[in-house]
């Protein structure tokens, strides 16, 4: 569990619902204006009901192929946001340093290593 050493201290990560549906949970950069929001590592929030009807959630990556953990929104996409629990915040910031130690093992692998691949199967139109 992560501690928090001063009860004052607050990270800027919202619960934000976009106009598409979507639901993010994400660190907003206080470089953000009215028109454009930065979202720093934004995860998205799945939601799964269960059988006995108990709702669970989980985060996976948003946006996954970005060049950069920094996500710009246009704030015109944006429906609505609200502040996390303590506790939702602390399973995003694992869930976001997860997945940005997962980025930094990717860029290890050597990119020709993919592209020698030749299927044997051939192409059927």
């Amino acid at each position: 569990m992560i501690q928090f050493e001063d009860d004052e201290f607050e990270l800027p990560v919202r619960h934000i619902k976009l106009s598409n549906g979507e639901q993010l949970v994400s660190y907003v950069s206080a470089s953000s204006t009215g028109d454009t929001i930065l979202l720093e590592h934004p995860c998205l929030l799945n939601l799964h009901k269960e059988k006995d009807s108990t709702l669970t959630y989980y985060f996976t990556r948003y946006m996954p192929l970005s060049a950069s953990g920094i996500i710009t929104v246009n704030g015109n996409n944006i429906v609505s946001y609200t502040d996390v629990t303590r506790d939702v915040q602390e399973k995003y910031i694992r869930a976001a340093l997860r997945y940005n130690e997962e980025v930094e093992d990717e860029e290890d692998y050597e990119e020709d290593s993919f592209e020698s691949y030749e299927s044997e199967t051939p192409l059927v139109h």
